[in-house]
């Protein structure tokens, strides 16, 4: 370990564009699904051993890390409180769709990981000790690799569903991240039992949305085709969301945000969608002209009610390196 030097972890969010199904199906795998991984907002910790103090909202990961850390992987005994300090710089609004938890729950995991100087470089392992990867795993395989992923789907007895295509996404297209102020995500509990509440989805269904991602987005994010993106995303998503009308009572997180998500494509913006449960909405917009334009158009109709931000992809997994 390196007694003095900082050590810092910066990753981006994660969008999800919906899971492939709900359920067991025959003999197929659960959930699986596609993502991008995208620069902001971004999720930046440091380990510090001058600090006497880890942030408060990081001690349940530090815990976590430690109890499974030295359980199975090391002979080292190393008390809790003998750890250097860990503290949250920035990090994504929780429970708005950017998967902040398993971004900060693997950034703690893989810094802790490199300052004892543990071999611990997949995402197979950080998931298993930082317990992530419960349903979707695009964010943990993001987090180490970036760009667009593909979700296989959890087969019984995985500790992680298969990563099933990764390349990078084109960064010529600019990303709005849009969030209502008012709107709030499911997570947690709340989460699980949604979850329960949902029925099982059909054969057709899944395979209807792997053949929309395999026909149509992958090749189209592959070969920089916007056009063909477009409309195949946004129904993609819509699809994916329709699984939870007993839920949510639509294919989108609300009312509200049913109605940014198509004053968007009103707007000229095809490729949008929410991510995960939401409330976040993304706009995948052609140019950076194209974006400026739909930003402003936005804000002048929702004003402070709505958070606008542009990112881009993030085409590299998390970044970790030894401050002065």
């Amino acid at each position: 370990m390196n007694p003095t030097r900082p050590l810092q972890v910066t990753t981006g969010s994660r969008l999800h564009f919906g899971l492939f199904s709900v359920g067991q199906i025959q003999n197929q795998p659960q959930f699986g699904g596609c993502g991008l991984m995208v620069r902001e907002p971004a999720n930046q910790i440091t380990l510090d051993p001058r600090e006497s103090e880890t942030s408060e909202k990081l001690i349940p990961l530090v815990r976590r890390w430690h109890e499974r850390t030295f359980n199975s992987l090391s002979d080292q005994a190393i008390a809790l409180d003998r750890l250097p300090a860990v503290k949250l710089d920035q990090t994504a609004t929780r429970h708005s769709g950017f998967g902040s938890g398993t971004q900060l729950a693997m950034a703690v995991g893989l810094a802790l990981s490199s300052w004892f100087r543990l071999a611990i470089c997949n995402a197979d392992q950080l998931s298993t000790i930082m317990e992530r990867g419960l349903r979707s795993a695009i964010g943990t395989h993001g987090f180490l690799r970036g760009g667009f992923l593909v979700d296989r789907g959890k087969r019984t007895g995985d500790e992680l569903a298969s990563l099933g295509l990764h390349f990078d996404f084109p960064e010529s297209w600019p990303i709005l991240v849009l969030t209502l102020r008012a709107a709030g995500g499911i997570h947690g509990p709340e989460e699980i039992e949604a979850f329960k509440r949902i029925p099982q989805s059909t054969v057709e269904h899944r395979d209807r949305m792997i053949e929309m991602v395999k026909n149509q987005i992958a090749p189209a994010i592959a070969t920089t085709n916007y056009d063909q993106l477009g409309d195949a995303l946004f129904e993609y998503g819509r699809s994916s969301g329709s699984a939870y009308k007993s839920v949510q009572g639509g294919d989108f997180h609300s009312p509200p945000i049913e109605k940014l998500v198509y004053r968007v494509r009103d707007l000229g913006v095809p490729a949008v969608g929410q991510s995960s449960w939401g409330p976040c909405v993304f706009a995948i917009i052609r140019d950076n002209e194209t974006a400026d334009s739909l930003a402003e158009k936005l804000n002048a109709e929702y004003g402070d009610t709505l958070n606008i931000k542009k990112t881009f992809a993030l085409n590299q997994g998390a970044e970790i390196k030894w401050l002065d």
